[in-house]
């Protein structure tokens, strides 16, 4: 799925992205805490949210473009590199 794909796109070196089997991907933080990583990408325009210390949680939905999900993964890594 493009979500799947997007995360694992933005995930080195800064997260580790834990393969989902919904539309919810988890990706675990190794350079930041998850509410400054939250607060950064928000201001980037991607909305995630904390799930522990260090584990974002990211939802995509239906009505999301795959190319909308490449396009959020990309700023997820520009941001969290």
């Amino acid at each position: 799925p493009a979500g799947i794909r997007a995360a694992r796109r933005a995930a080195p070196p800064p997260a580790v992205v834990r393969p989902p089997a919904t539309n919810i991907v988890m990706l675990d933080l190794r350079t930041r805490r998850a509410d400054d990583a939250v607060r950064l990408l928000a201001d980037a325009g991607v909305l995630v949210v904390p799930f522990g210390p260090n584990r974002l949680r990211a939802v995509t939905h239906l009505d999301v473009t795959p190319e909308a999900v490449a396009r959020a993964a990309d700023i997820i890594a520009a941001v969290l590199h």
